[in-house]
């Protein structure tokens, strides 16, 4: 699962995993992530700790709790 609001980023993000043979599902809606990764449950979650109007830390916390997978931190800065 990719929870990036940079499409760019988000698109190349896909690309690099399906190339290796995965699935990727890319969240474009950030309304409710933790209900998302419940329904879906991902193997392996990949967050942007900047997404726009959310505590990136927070969202982790609450995704640890609504689905067992890895989730690794991505962020970027100029």
């Amino acid at each position: 699962m990719i929870i990036e609001d940079e499409p760019a980023i988000r698109e190349e993000l896909a690309l690099l995993l399906e190339d290796e043979g995965y699935t990727p599902l890319v969240i474009t809606k950030f309304t409710d992530v933790p209900s998302q990764a419940a329904q879906e449950r991902p193997y392996l979650i990949l967050l942007d700790i900047g997404l726009p109007g959310k505590d990136g830390f927070s969202l982790c916390a609450a995704l640890r709790k609504a689905v067992p997978a890895p989730v690794i931190s991505i962020t970027f800065h100029l």
